[in-house]
């Protein structure tokens, strides 16, 4: 049964199928250029446009009471980081305070978005301020995302499967199910402010591409810790086309937050190594 709830998602993007598939709105529509088949078939509605336009943006939000910021560029050319994370989180802000019925305003952010120094973290910080503008705001900071086809673990293929023997052994990834993450968001229904959802179990890139590699029958990489070989593996990783530089940044961060809502709102939840296994063995 779906909720009580008629939700508006802006983009079109993994993140957006994925919270209109598991958070299960009574009525649901996305905000993008492009129209989706996957939204399509979820039964969600296609509004077209682009956050860029202000008047667009301010007729679409009229009509539902959630409206979920999932605009991303981390891992796409197609629109600038100031243009999704600033000019377009101001465009919908402007929308829901002239309507002033108390909608409220899901933005999906990131961890390290409150210190990191890549432009696409630095614009999210500011589309954060502006989310924060609205009184009935969430501002979900998420690790990375797996589930139903999702680009982190493509990109973890991609590196299993690219021959290098050696990788980082440093960072903590802590990816998080989309359909957890979602399950948080419903659940979050009355707070307000930011939350930060990881996993608690410690999966770094080293260990993703050594579970990949073992269940394809690979040979595993070697882990190397020390700040100048770990700097000389990511610009291996994008010499040879495998990341571009600001995700070779990533893979080799702190996700891994002890005050997760995951935690707090699941008993249980999907651990990205079993993921793994179930996926890939299937």
């Amino acid at each position: 049964m779906g909720l009580r709830m008629k939700l508006l998602v802006f983009g079109s993007g993994y993140v957006a199928r994925g919270m209109v598939k598991y958070m299960k709105p009574e009525a649901a529509a996305y905000f993008s250029p492009r129209k989706d088949e996957t939204l399509d078939s979820l039964g969600a509605s296609w509004i077209e446009g682009s956050v860029m336009d202000a008047g667009k943006v301010m007729e679409a939000c009229r009509d539902f009471d959630t409206l979920l910021y999932a605009v991303r560029t981390k891992n796409t050319n197609q629109m600038s980081n100031f243009d999704a994370n600033i000019t377009g989180v101001k465009n919908v802000v402007a929308a829901v305070r002239k309507y002033d019925r108390d909608q409220r305003l899901i933005f999906m952010s990131s961890i390290n978005v409150t210190y990191g120094t890549t432009e696409f973290l630095r614009t999210r910080r500011t589309g954060e301020d502006n989310a924060s503008l609205v009184k009935n705001h969430l501002i979900v900071r998420s690790s990375f995302i797996f589930g139903d086809g999702d680009w982190f673990t493509e990109i973890i293929k991609k590196i299993a499967e690219s021959g290098m023997t050696k990788l980082p052994g440093v960072g903590n990834l802590a990816p998080v199910f989309i359909g957890d993450l979602a399950q948080v968001i419903t659940r979050a229904s009355d707070l307000r402010g930011a939350v930060d959802v990881s996993s608690t179990q410690k999966v770094s890139l080293l260990d993703a591409v050594n579970k990949y590699r073992e269940i394809r029958g690979l040979k595993p990489a070697k882990g190397k810790d020390s700040p100048r070989a770990v700097a000389k593996l990511k610009r291996t990783m994008v010499e040879n086309g495998l990341v571009t530089e600001e995700m070779a940044e990533y893979l080799t961060m702190d996700f891994q937050r002890e005050n997760t809502y995951l935690t707090r709102y699941l008993d249980k939840y999907t651990g990205y190594l079993d993921y793994l296994s179930q996926t890939l063995k299937g």
